[in-house]
């Protein structure tokens, strides 16, 4: 069946999504692309959200299965909901091209899920960074991104706990610095983000605070 039938298809809420169908979604290329980037904003929001909850939970349980340019063309979706749940669907994307995307959402994404989504999925790129699978040039943007964020005083706890977790996966003083001023804030939900952050730093200084923390009565923490 041709992308725009499917789509046109999948549009009409008097019909039950079929699952099974949505595999036609995988590896589009070229001009379905661009069919899939018009078509999209006119399927109905509740359709849309239901068909990106599918296409995550089908990729999760197929890995040979690729639905990276669904979820790109649904990061500015008209409905949060829909962003947040295609971020997740790229948890595992390595592609590059996807660092920008994050960084203007987390950075000016008007809704607070969102942005908090975007910071956990530049962690990925952060991982990425560490170890030494980034051209200079991009983890700086990772990195500054990340870093103005954890700093910003106007933005949201989540959204800067998430930033700090991301941020962790840097080894150099600055950022442990960083993530050691968030875990002594006194603030629980700021001190399990930087115990986080201390593992995915993998620095073994941090061990005996972490085996401490085992002890935690805080199951987050």
């Amino acid at each position: 069946m041709a992308i725009a039938d499917y789509l046109e298809e999948i549009a009409e809420l008097e019909r039950p999504l079929g699952i099974a169908k949505l595999v036609q979604l995988s590896g589009l290329e070229g001009g379905d692309i661009e069919t899939l980037r018009e078509v999209w904003p006119t399927i109905p929001e509740e359709r849309r959200s239901e068909v990106v909850d599918a296409l995550v939970q089908l990729g999760e349980d197929n890995v040979e299965l690729n639905f990276d340019e669904v979820f790109r063309a649904c990061l500015n979706d008209e409905d949060s909901r829909v962003r947040v749940k295609a971020i997740d669907g790229l948890w595992e994307s390595e592609d590059k091209s996807f660092i920008d995307a994050f960084i203007q959402l987390m950075r000016y994404d008007e809704e607070p899920d969102v942005r908090s989504t975007a910071a956990i999925a530049l962690g990925r790129f952060a991982l990425m960074a560490e170890m030494d699978e980034l051209k200079p040039a991009n983890v700086e943007k990772v990195k500054g991104a990340l870093l103005e964020k954890v700093n910003d005083d106007d933005e949201s706890s989540d959204v800067r706990r998430r930033a700090v977790e991301s941020v962790g996966f840097f080894s150099e003083d600055g950022v442990q610095d960083v993530v050691r001023r968030y875990y002594e804030t006194g603030d629980e939900k700021m001190k399990a983000s930087a115990v986080c952050a201390m593992g995915h730093s993998c620095d073994p200084t941090w061990l005996p605070v972490l085996i401490i923390e085992l002890q935690n009565p805080d199951p987050e923490i």
